[in-house]
């Protein structure tokens, strides 16, 4: 598992450079604009869709067939990817407490209770994102399955649209938010969807 880690590792190095130059970009935006949310929950959903692009390369460099030569199950050539979504899920919130801890010396004004919404929003997010997308992807391929990624992006933006969070920071703090319910559900989502991949994978291969 560390080295199909470290393989996917090299080539997020290689291929998805972009991802830090809009990374970059979009939090300096929000820093100059902390209202606007939109920044954030972009960088999040693009947080779930590196896995995606890693195994787009590996569809085009034909590794699913080279790796069934390598002592590797199929649980865990699913497994990394979901490793994958949470390691680029790590770093993108990692960028974005920098930012808030900017914004909060700009300001002098720090709100955990808000910070702490936000996380779990912006997990549920990452959460649909990718629970929709990566099942598909395994079973029909990433062509096929990117379809999964536009309904994730439908119903993110169905989510945004009713609660209003793009254009205003404050309805992202909810404080009747069951916040510990809201993480475990989506916990649970994304643990339950991950051994449903696997079990598809061993299934597609007999």
């Amino acid at each position: 598992m560390k080295g199909l880690l470290l393989k996917d590792i090299y080539m997020a190095q290689r291929y998805c450079k972009a991802y830090i130059l809009i990374a970059v970009i979009f939090l300096s935006l929000y820093v100059l604009n902390p209202s606007y949310m939109f920044f954030i929950l972009y960088l999040v959903m693009f947080s779930g869709m590196i896995p995606v692009t890693l195994q787009s390369y590996d569809e085009k460099s034909r590794w699913s067939e080279y790796s069934q030569a390598l002592p590797y199950t199929p649980a865990q050539l699913v497994s990394v990817k979901y490793l994958d979504g949470l390691l680029a899920f790590g770093v993108t919130i990692v960028l974005f407490t920098v930012t808030q801890v900017i914004i909060a010396t700009k300001t002098g004004v720090f709100d955990m209770g808000q910070y702490l919404s936000k996380l779990a929003v912006f997990w549920s997010l990452f959460t649909v994102c990718t629970s929709i997308t990566l099942p598909l992807i395994f079973r029909y391929g990433v062509e096929k399955g990117r379809i999964g990624y536009y309904v994730a992006l439908a119903v993110v933006c169905a989510f945004v649209a009713a609660s209003g969070i793009i254009f205003q920071d404050s309805p992202i703090q909810l404080p009747t938010l069951p916040l510990a319910g809201l993480v475990m559900v989506s916990i649970a989502v994304y643990i339950v969807l991950w051994m449903f991949s696997i079990k598809m994978i061993k299934k597609k291969e007999q």
